[in-house]
């Protein structure tokens, strides 16, 4: 009897500890099943992973392709006008459309068909979208059946762009919708090298040299300002400007202006063409602070902002459309120092500086 009662026991405590096993491993597998994907605490939605250049059928009828992106400071010419900031660069998405409904459907710029994502997780929808042979006109296209926009073959770019900030660093392109008959909400284009399963093919075009911050060997991150050459043309909002030359003077530069004693001139003289599609006012151009650095570490403010045509005429700020302007600006420094670096100093677009070592 004792025999039975000791063989009960401890098959009491074996079942025991299996039934605690096996509650554990419940416990475990349920954990597992309730897990979400998440980034910085959302939901992160279902989706597939893209490339640059295919095609693909999207939930609500469009037919997208993405065919190039780039970092920029360029103008963009669209209805909303969008240029860089003073603090933000753009990122410019080259892609095609088609409509793939028996219905007609309309492209809307609100429809943000596109967004990205940053590094930190930062979301960015698009601050405009055009044809290139539309201008500043509004673009809100009704597709017919089959119709599209933006294809390689019609050599006329469809384009959305976005602003971001100058430091950030673009990781996923995405899409409002997953692909037709897939359990998807999105499409994810990996940006190469930001992550191990991203397509060679998606890569975003780095910023020109003299534009990328020269700490990021990626060319991804602005410079805080751009750095220009004496004669290279440079965007700077709806215009280009272009520095054609800095020289040095104790001469006159009017009737009965001299420097003073002890003092020089330093004459910069600056290119400025409208490129926007409408009229402008270049005063975001010629009154963005224009300051100089000396070889004694003095920086000076602009003296004089004069057209070059005629001394002491002031300058003409209002611009026909692709209207181009020569200017004088003009300093005064000591007569012993040597100028270094000039800059523009926006408090709206993005900011330049050059290199005027070299002025005699």
């Amino acid at each position: 009897m004792a025999k039975h009662m000791r063989r009960r026991f401890l098959l009491g405590i074996a079942f025991t500890s299996v039934l605690t096993s096996a509650i554990s491993v419940g416990w475990c597998w349920q954990g597992v099943a309730k897990q979400v994907n998440q980034t910085k605490g959302q939901t992160q939605l279902k989706g597939g992973l893209v490339k640059f250049g295919e095609i693909y059928s999207l939930k609500g009828g469009w037919n997208v392709q993405i065919l190039k992106a780039a970092y920029s400071l360029d103008y963009f010419p669209c209805y909303n006008d969008v240029a860089a900031h003073t603090d933000k660069k753009m990122v410019l998405i080259d892609f095609a459309v088609k409509n793939a409904t028996p219905g007609d459907k309309v492209l809307s710029p609100d429809d943000s068909l596109f967004f990205l994502l940053d590094e930190q997780g930062n979301k960015y929808h698009w601050a405009g979208v055009n044809l290139a042979n539309n201008g500043l006109k509004g673009y809100g296209p009704t597709f017919h059946p089959g119709q599209g926009a933006g294809q390689a073959a019609l050599k006329n770019p469809l384009r959305c762009v976005f602003l971001v900030p100058l430091d950030a660093k673009i990781t996923k392109i995405m899409t409002n919708a997953g692909r037709l008959n897939k359990q998807e909400d999105t499409l994810r284009y990996l940006m190469a090298g930001t992550d191990s399963a991203a397509d060679p093919a998606n890569k975003i075009a780095p910023l020109p040299q003299g534009l990328a911050d020269p700490a990021d060997p990626s060319g991804v991150v602005a410079a805080p300002v751009g750095f220009a050459k004496i004669g290279a043309i440079v965007p700077d909002g709806h215009f280009l400007i272009s520095v054609k030359s800095v020289t040095t003077t104790t001469d006159a530069i009017a009737p009965g202006m001299f420097p003073d004693d002890g003092k020089k001139f330093v004459i910069a003289v600056m290119t400025v063409k409208s490129i926007s599609l409408k009229d402008e006012t270049a005063t975001d151009v010629l009154y963005e602070h224009p300051s100089l650095k000396d070889s004694n570490g003095n920086r000076t403010g602009v003296l004089y902002i004069w057209a070059a045509s005629s001394p002491k005429d002031g300058p003409l700020e209002h611009f026909e459309k692709d209207e181009e302007r020569t200017y004088r600006l003009i300093f005064r420094i000591d007569a012993g120092a040597s100028p270094t670096k000039m800059q523009l100093n926006s408090n709206t677009t993005y900011s330049w500086q050059w290199d005027v070592s070299s002025a005699k």
